[in-house]
């Protein structure tokens, strides 16, 4: 197993290692059972699932993003593209620009639950 690369790892994805494709057939969402036990139903192709939160997920999450906000990412292009930038622009910001797209494309992929994490935010600030 040493020097194997993993399937579908998610280093060198860059941002598609943070926001998955959607799979083209079918969708899977995971839910718990009564036990507790994982299980994996299929969505028709179209039918978006509803969004269920966690509430004690939700809580964990913001109050991490609250005490260290910093993502980390692996990205060459992006790098070169914003080492040029930031050579070119004067007062360019290479974390302020990345956090505009990353958030854009957050927002755009996970609409609904960008609502909730927004709206919990402004209630516990």
């Amino acid at each position: 197993m040493a020097g194997e690369k993993k399937k579908n790892g998610r280093l060198g994805r860059g941002l598609d290692a943070l926001i998955p494709p959607d799979l083209d057939n079918v969708k899977q969402e995971s839910e718990r059972s009564r036990d507790g036990e994982a299980e994996t139903k299929e969505v028709e192709r179209g039918k978006k699932p509803e969004i269920q939160i966690d509430d004690r997920v939700l809580n964990e999450a913001i109050k991490a993003a609250k005490s260290y906000s910093r993502i980390t990412i692996w990205s060459p292009m992006c790098v070169a593209v914003f080492k040029y930038l930031k050579k070119t622009i004067p007062e360019f910001s290479m974390s302020r620009v990345a956090a505009e797209l990353l958030e854009k494309a957050v927002k755009e992929k996970y609409p609904e639950l960008w609502k909730i994490v927004e709206s919990q935010f402004k209630r516990k600030s």
